[in-house]
């Protein structure tokens, strides 16, 4: 888990960035997770690692934000 003792905050960031459709800032990231905006962006590389394989890909876009795609 990115977050010891938090292990919803991939699932919580997964269902964000797909409810968005679009780029989400690590500030608002943060903000839904009650984190840091430095830890939303580990969280963010961390889940982009586990859907690498999954016909998931998860766009981190240096120190804007996040999204996703299916590709």
């Amino acid at each position: 888990d990115p977050i010891p003792g938090r292990p919803e905050v991939c699932a919580v960031l997964e269902a964000i960035l797909f409810a968005a459709g679009c780029p989400v800032s690590y500030d608002k990231i943060a903000e839904a997770l009650e984190i840091t905006p430095a830890k939303a962006k580990e969280v963010a590389e961390a889940a982009a690692l586990r859907y690498d394989d999954r016909g998931i890909e998860l766009l981190v876009a240096g120190h804007h934000g996040a999204a996703t795609s299916t590709s």
